[in-house]
């Protein structure tokens, strides 16, 4: 279960980039500027995400492996609240908004997870993993359709 938790979450967590205020009230950044500062969060937030899967891969049961998902989770929606809060380019606003959807569905995957994994249920726990891995690919699909580099790359 730890091992099959660990590159579903890695590909997770580059799904999940959050980009930082701008302070220039100038409009919406262009597509490519918007682009590349998701970028940058998301190779930032890969240096997170290697220490969050050596966790899992060091959990001894379910019970901390469902501790570290849950570390994942809150980490995850804090980026999709900070990209959510983002003006994005009005040129793809509805492909973001899909793939902040797609982002949002994934993660509430892994939290049915740790659940899971609390309640003991380990088979149901690989079964929603096994589906939120499914997610994670359509994330990256949408991320690379948008143009995403860094977020749009499995690790």
């Amino acid at each position: 279960m730890c091992r099959a938790l660990v590159p579903l979450l890695a590909a997770a967590m580059l799904a999940f980039a959050a980009c930082g205020d701008d302070d220039d009230d100038s409009g919406p950044p262009s597509r490519d500027e918007f682009i590349a500062q998701a970028d940058a969060i998301c190779a930032d937030f890969q240096e997170l995400d290697e220490g969050i899967s050596a966790d899992l891969e060091a959990a001894r049961d379910g019970q901390e492996q469902a501790e570290v998902l849950r570390r994942a989770v809150a980490e995850a929606e804090q980026s999709i609240d900070d990209l959510d809060a983002l003006e994005a380019p009005e040129d793809g606003s509805e492909q973001f908004e899909s793939y902040l959807a797609a982002m949002r569905d994934q993660i509430a995957a892994f939290d049915q997870a740790a659940d899971q994994l609390e309640a003991g249920d380990v088979a149901a726990a690989q079964r929603t993993v096994t589906s939120a891995e499914e997610r994670g690919a359509e994330v990256r699909r949408i991320a690379q359709d948008y143009g995403f580099e860094v977020c749009g790359r499995e690790p």
